[in-house]
């Protein structure tokens, strides 16, 4: 039988899961990560999170978790700055970052190894399919890509899949 404190967890990723698919889908269509979606969630994962840690007294994990996002948010806020330093169209958009804290959030909890890894693997994945796009000329250097949906599938495949020994 699950316990109590097992289901605030267990809560924090569906209500992920669930956004995840929403957000990605949002960010291919308009190119925008809505606000209305990104913050309920941020909250929500945050709160149910906070919630186990309280309940079972073990604030490791959420310390992890929340080290996890801010360290996400500076960098991707990092890279938003530099991108609008640089030019004047933006490498990421704000959306980018805001969901930066969320992936951040849900990775850390995992461990800093799941974080780097979906870290690592977003930028992968958003370099890879630029690159077949670009080769099959179905994009210019000059089209804007969302950043999202590779940010998410990175999470996605760093909390599901297992480590590499």
């Amino acid at each position: 039988m699950i316990s109590l404190t097992a289901l605030f967890p267990l809560a924090a990723h569906a209500v992920f899961f669930a956004a995840t698919v929403a957000l990605a889908l949002a960010d291919l269509r308009q190119l925008r990560l809505p606000d209305r979606l990104l913050l309920p969630t941020l909250v929500t994962v945050t709160a149910l999170l906070g919630g186990h840690a309280a309940l079972t007294g073990i604030y490791d994990t959420l310390q992890t978790a929340l080290t996890g996002a801010a360290l996400n948010t500076a960098l991707h806020l990092s890279l938003y700055y530099a991108g609008s330093y640089r030019s004047t169209s933006r490498t990421f958009g704000f959306g980018d970052v805001k969901l930066a804290a969320l992936t951040g959030l849900i990775t850390g909890w995992h461990g800093y190894g799941i974080w780097v890894t979906a870290l690592i693997a977003s930028f992968i994945a958003a370099g890879t399919a630029a690159g077949v796009l670009l080769a099959l000329r179905q994009i210019n250097k000059t089209t804007r890509l969302p950043f999202g949906p590779c940010m998410l599938l990175a999470t996605a495949a760093a909390i599901i899949a297992p480590p590499i020994p």
